[in-house]
C-alpha cells in the first residue's frame, strides 16, 4: 500500500513545530518520504485523535471514502441552500454573520489555495 502525503500546501509551522496544513510535526515532515508505509501509517493515525479529525482513511478504504465523500457533499448542498436563504454569496460575507447560524455543518472548512479560506 502506497500513504501518498497528506500535505494540502499550507505548509506554515506553529510554535510547537506542527504544520497547520496537515498537523504532521516538522521532524515528520522531513522524514515522510524515508519513511516505511508502517511509520506513515502511524503517524497518520496519531492525528485521528484531534478534536478536528472526524475519520482517516487511506484510498483502499473505499466504503469509509465514498461515506466521507457523501458527507462532504451534504455538507455542502446545506450550506448553499442556507447561503441562498439568506443572500450570502461568498464565504467572506458570511463570516461576520456567522454568530447568526447555530448550523454545525456552515463550521466544515475546506482548503483551496493557500490561504485555507473557501471564498
Amino acid at each position: 500500500m502506497k500513504i501518498d502525503s497528506p500535505c494540502i500546501g499550507v505548509c506554515k509551522l506553529d510554535s510547537g513545530d506542527v504544520c497547520l496544513g496537515c498537523f504532521r510535526k516538522k521532524d515528520e515532515i522531513a522524514r515522510w518520504r524515508q519513511m516505511s508505509d508502517r511509520e506513515k501509517f502511524q503517524v497518520l493515525a496519531s492525528l485521528a485523535g484531534l478534536p478536528h479529525v472526524g475519520g482517516i482513511a487511506t484510498r483502499l478504504e473505499t466504503d469509509l471514502v465514498t461515506r466521507t465523500i457523501a458527507e462532504i457533499s451534504g455538507v455542502v448542498t446545506a450550506r448553499e441552500r442556507l447561503f441562498a436563504e439568506h443572500g450570502i454569496a461568498t464565504m467572506a460575507a458570511y463570516r461576520p454573520k456567522s454568530a447568526q447560524f447555530e448550523d454545525g455543518a456552515l463550521s466544515v472548512h475546506f482548503e483551496r489555495g493557500g490561504d485555507g479560506r473557501a471564498d
